[in-house]
């Protein structure tokens, strides 16, 4: 039996979801007028004559709005970046990962939300050509590497005297990142991208702790990729965004772990850390696909992804501390969050929740003009 991976439609893989493979469309894309695409048409013949060596392909469409993750409007001229998005999904490097089922029941817990909801969060996000919103939120995911590298801390990384060995490497990869120079940077990318495949080994197995490592460094090397590099480097982080991806939701299964409850404050604080990484994944690969390709295909998993609604005790603005006390009663989704800040009842604000707002709602309605004042 092929796996869900290449059997579902590309809808149904975006969003975790089961897929009916009925066509024309699934029923899922069918109930919420989504469009469907098979990389692997279903066939009515026996699962054992499908053709598991083909590589997979999107299907590009003729349509000028194109919805398809991944996939430029083709009157647009083709960079690099968006010839080696429409190559064929390297699913080999993504079986490294070696998850759990995506029928896991945990992860029903993370895509079901009401339908008045989903047309709410889709009525906020149509800012695809807001060119303005999204480059400020790429250069704040940009400064948290910057940050990382001057604090030893950032949004999603919190300051410890015991730092696992992958996020001292991102440490350094990052600070070889601001030291680099013209006759270096080759140097340097070689190196990234060798401890991206480095991570990329490392996921499966792991604890909470070494999962949550590995999404933390990976997040530094996308950052790189998508908004520190070129063209080149962010064509490969494009390629291979399935590992980031089933990293994040590794680490998503071991949140939603009702074993795994948080029993002292360094263990409520890795959670918190958690929480952030998996939302500013999502974020991350939004953000890029809205600025390379004007559609964005993380918004339904967004809405409902689990944030903390106060600015926590120990949580300073400038990054996590481990000695953070949360209280899980203050754990909201996005879409939750972002109501508190519509009523006035948010308060006090950190750089991670200015991201999720600016997202959300536009760079106008967050921050004040005098910011962007160079005189």
């Amino acid at each position: 039996m092929p796996s869900l991976l290449k059997t579902s439609c590309n809808s149904c893989i975006a969003a975790k979801r089961r897929c009916s493979r009925a066509t024309p469309k699934c029923e899922r894309c069918s109930q919420r007028s989504l469009d469907c695409h098979y990389a692997f048409p279903p066939s009515h013949r026996a699962s054992s004559d499908w053709n598991m060596g083909r590589p997979v392909r999107l299907p590009l469409t003729t349509a000028s709005n194109v919805t398809d993750p991944g996939i430029p409007p083709q009157s647009q001229p083709l960079g690099i970046a968006d010839s080696v998005a429409m190559q064929s999904f390297d699913y080999a490097l993504l079986e490294l990962a070696g998850l759990p089922g995506i029928d896991d029941p945990k992860f029903s817990l993370l895509f079901e939300f009401p339908a008045l909801a989903q047309m709410r969060v889709l009525d906020l996000w149509p800012r695809l050509d807001d060119t303005r919103s999204w480059s400020f939120c790429a250069q704040m995911l940009l400064s948290f590497a910057n940050q990382f590298v001057h604090t030893g801390e950032n949004p999603f990384i919190g300051k410890s005297g015991s730092m696992s060995y992958i996020v001292t490497t991102a440490f350094s990869v990052c600070a070889a990142y601001l030291a680099r120079t013209d006759a270096t940077n080759g140097m340097f990318q070689r190196i990234l991208v060798a401890e991206v495949c480095k991570v990329a080994t490392a996921i499966p197995h792991s604890s909470f702790e070494q999962q949550l490592a590995a999404l933390q460094a990976l997040l530094l090397y996308y950052i790189l990729m998508f908004f520190g590099g070129d063209a080149q480097l962010r064509a490969l982080a494009e390629k291979q965004e399935g590992v980031l991806e089933r990293a994040t939701i590794a680490l998503q299964s071991q949140c939603l772990d009702p074993l795994g409850t948080p029993t002292d404050r360094v263990a409520e604080c890795h959670r918190e850390a958690a929480r952030r990484a998996v939302v500013i994944s999502y974020l991350l690969r939004g953000i890029n696909r809205v600025l390379q390709y004007k559609s964005c295909h993380v918004i339904c998993d967004l809405v409902n992804l689990p944030v903390s609604l106060r600015l926590p005790l120990g949580v300073h603005r400038s990054g996590l501390q481990s000695e953070s006390q949360i209280d899980t009663r203050e754990i909201v989704t996005y879409y939750e969050f972002v109501q508190e800040w519509e009523t006035g009842r948010l308060g006090e604000i950190d750089e991670f929740a200015k991201l999720l707002l600016v997202a959300c709602k536009g760079v106008t309605e967050i921050v004040p003009p005098s910011a962007f004042d160079t005189t």
